[in-house]
């Protein structure tokens, strides 16, 4: 009897200590989600015009959110047909402001175009926001929730990987200098077997100048 009590708690602590290197795990891997909040409403500017405006706060986590470390952001599209909000989708531009220590303020205004974000209405009677668009970090993608009941609306943004790291583009460019670089090592010692080197070389160099003096 007491071996088989002490059996499931060895399992019991052996599934704890896996679930501690699972969190841990993702606490290095899961890079922060920014979140927006703000509202969504049809606003006048100074000539007259109306705007669908989706303007508020943002911050680079929801805990840095809750910890006040927000900055402002304001998207505007074209004022949709019918009053009643949301839209089916909206195409919006705009831009947010980021603290940064290189300009004057303190604060860069990072502009946002082709911001384009489709609504469906939920049973709860709220309406789910998916969308993307682009600004000089990359591409994006929205996600979040839209309460018509008092305009209110939250989103996530996830930028994606492959645009996003200027690390990664940079390798990549490496990776497509040396495969030209191995394709010409290739080339060479095939010429080289082959014993046409100088002639192939000829033959590009005559092939250059050829159509210019055809030409004249």
């Amino acid at each position: 009897g007491a071996a088989a009590e002490a059996e499931p708690m060895k399992e019991e602590g052996e599934d704890e200590d896996e679930d501690e290197d699972e969190d841990e795990d993702e606490g290095e891997k899961a890079p922060e989600i920014p979140v927006l909040r703000g509202t969504l409403a049809v606003k006048k500017s100074v000539s007259g015009t109306e705007h669908l405006v989706y303007s508020g706060k943002w911050a680079f986590s929801a805990e840095k959110f809750s910890a006040g470390e927000t900055s402002k952001f304001s998207l505007s599209g074209d004022a949709p047909d019918s009053k009643t909000l949301p839209p089916k989708s909206a195409e919006f531009r705009g831009h947010f402001m980021m603290k940064s220590e290189t300009a004057e303020d303190g604060k860069e205004k990072v502009k946002e175009k082709k911001v384009k974000i489709k609504f469906t209405k939920l049973e709860s009677g709220k309406y789910s926001a998916k969308g993307e668009g682009t600004n000089k970090f990359g591409e994006f993608d929205l996600a979040g929730t839209f309460n018509p009941e008092d305009g209110k609306m939250s989103c996530t943004k996830v930028y994606r990987k492959v645009e996003d790291s200027d690390e990664e583009d940079s390798e990549d460019g490496m990776d497509d200098e040396l495969d030209a670089d191995e394709l010409a090592d290739l080339q060479a010692d095939a010429q080289d077997t082959l014993g046409i080197t100088l002639d192939v070389a000829k033959l590009k160099e005559e092939k250059k100048k050829a159509p210019r003096k055809r030409s004249l």
